[in-house]
């Protein structure tokens, strides 16, 4: 694994600090194995911090479908920017952390594996995470500051057996992801990312019975990030990692699907599908699944509404089946809210 990767993680593993509420705060003792997602409530809102010459930012979701869903971006001078897709859940055995690490292309950093972290201990304001499968981080301590303000730390150990710290000062910028409102571009290009900044926010669609969450950074080291989580009976029913960045001639949009596990076979590849059309407030990407291909119209609806139509044809051209969105962006909350966490 690469420093770069480790310095990342180290800051991702922040991952636990509430809000200062005595309302929601962490009770005293140490009630790791007891606790619910629910009490990791505060975690929501757009984090940022350095690290060195590097700016970080994170995002984590309010409960979604029993999920906290967190995307991580990490960019440093001349070097492509680092991804990280998480999702924090309660398992029979406790609070887990399962996340993953790309880089634009969505190339899963640790192969067909994943990183797990497991919550082992909570006494009031400290949280510690620590990892069963290997030492990189080995444990992770989060310590709340103040409602805007979160240390962590991360301790390391190398192949060679040396161990080694990280720290990290966050601070929560928003509990809402930022929407972009101005208009769309008057002469779009198919290969120019701010084309599609209108995508950034949290978005809510219903959908069938339950409803779909999509979450988008917006556009940074020409790339922007986001997730998609169907939720149906309460439940996530798995998760979609993607990626916007420019290709040699179009934008370029990647998608990886995943169960609730995160699982990625090996020697899989992630969906792509280049921008094919570009108007004003309307984009359209062509892509291929296995024999079949589909076709996705993303429309700016008007301020805070987004309509998505995907048609899936098989491989003789006849319709497949087609989903159709109606979104609308939830308005951006700034950090006093921290607060009722």
């Amino acid at each position: 694994m690469t420093q770069k990767v480790v310095i990342a993680l180290a800051a991702i593993c922040l991952i636990a600090r509430p809000g200062t509420s005595k309302q929601n705060s962490p009770l005293g003792g140490n009630t790791a194995h007891s606790a619910t997602i629910s009490e990791f409530s505060w975690l929501q809102g757009r984090w940022t911090a350095s690290l060195g010459s590097a700016q970080v930012e994170q995002y984590y979701s309010p409960v979604t479908g029993g999920v906290i869903l967190g995307m991580f971006r990490l960019v440093a001078p001349q070097q492509a920017p680092l991804l990280e897709f998480s999702a924090l859940r309660e398992t029979p055995d406790g609070i887990e952390l399962r996340l993953r690490h790309f880089d634009p292309e969505l190339k899963p950093m640790e192969g067909s594996d994943l990183i797990v972290l497991r919550l082992s201990e909570r006494i009031a304001n400290r949280f510690v995470f620590e990892n069963p499968v290997n030492s990189r981080p080995k444990r992770s301590i989060l310590e709340l500051k103040s409602a805007t303000w979160l240390h962590t730390r991360a301790e390391i150990i190398g192949d060679s057996g040396s161990p080694s710290t990280i720290e990290v000062d966050w601070h929560r910028q928003s509990l809402e992801l930022p929407g972009v409102t101005q208009a769309g571009t008057a002469s779009p290009t198919k290969n120019n990312l701010e084309t599609l900044a209108w995508f950034t926010g949290h978005w809510i669609s219903p959908f069938g019975t339950g409803e779909v969450h999509e979450f988008w950074l917006a556009p940074s080291a020409s790339v922007m990030s986001g997730i998609l989580c169907p939720v149906s009976g309460g439940k996530a029913e798995g998760y979609e990692f993607s990626t916007l960045a420019p290709g040699a001639d179009a934008l370029i949009g990647r998608t990886w699907q995943v169960d609730a596990d995160m699982k990625i076979p090996p020697g899989k590849r992630p969906i792509e599908a280049p921008l094919s059309a570009a108007q004003a407030d309307v984009v359209e990407f062509e892509g291929k699944v296995g024999a079949n291909s589909f076709t996705e119209k993303v429309e700016r609806a008007g301020p805070g509404r987004m309509y998505k139509k995907l048609e899936i044809l098989k491989p003789d051209g006849s319709p497949l089946q087609t989903i159709e969105l109606h979104a609308t962006r939830q308005p951006e909350s700034g950090v006093s809210g921290a607060a009722r966490n």
